[in-house]
């Protein structure tokens, strides 16, 4: 019987590839990249799919938060890419964090048929927001999934995940209320 071996060799995937094939990638992903721009542009739309918080610095200035995702931008971008989410208990994140009851944690998985694409997590309180399972095991299912669209996608670049919790979302004047 021939006995298997393995290897420690540090390894980068640009490096695997010779010069004309990163060209060729980079043209592909730079394609892909405007493709997406402009669909965010035309299809995501702010108080519906993606919010900002507009904050006040102790200066007196006013500005604009990244944009953060919404359920229903998520779903787009799911029905875009043609993946669907399943859902399934996170036991190493509730662990790490202490194995606490009323702790919700949950991994979203995406699937483009068969084929795992992506992943995601989330985690919620019983009590962090209304104290009601059913609203917590939502609230657990929306984090994962954002996060499972944001990185899947590529989305980090144009959105945010975090903004989304926070009950002081405001949308910009003459927009609607998300």
């Amino acid at each position: 019987m021939k006995k298997k071996t393995t290897a420690l060799v540090a390894s980068n995937p640009i490096n695997l590839m010779g010069v004309v094939q990163m060209k060729e990638q980079l043209v592909i992903e730079s394609a892909k990249r405007d493709v997406l721009t402009g669909y965010i542009a035309k299809h995501m739309k702010e108080g519906i799919d993606f919010g900002v918080i507009e904050m006040t610095s102790k200066s007196g200035k006013t500005f604009r938060s990244k944009p953060t995702l919404f359920k229903p931008g998520a779903e787009k971008f799911c029905s875009l890419f043609r993946i669907q989410a399943k859902y399934h208990q996170d036991k190493e994140t509730w662990e790490m964090l202490g194995s606490r009851p009323g702790v919700i944690a949950l991994v979203c998985e995406l699937y483009n048929g068969d084929v795992v694409v992506g992943e995601g997590r989330g985690v919620c309180t019983v009590d962090e927001k209304s104290g009601s399972e059913n609203t917590a095991v939502k609230i657990a299912k929306k984090r994962a999934k954002l996060d499972a669209v944001l990185e899947t996608g590529g989305l980090s670049e144009f959105f945010s995940q975090d903004l989304d919790d926070l009950e002081l979302i405001k949308p910009k004047q003459g927009s609607k209320s998300p």
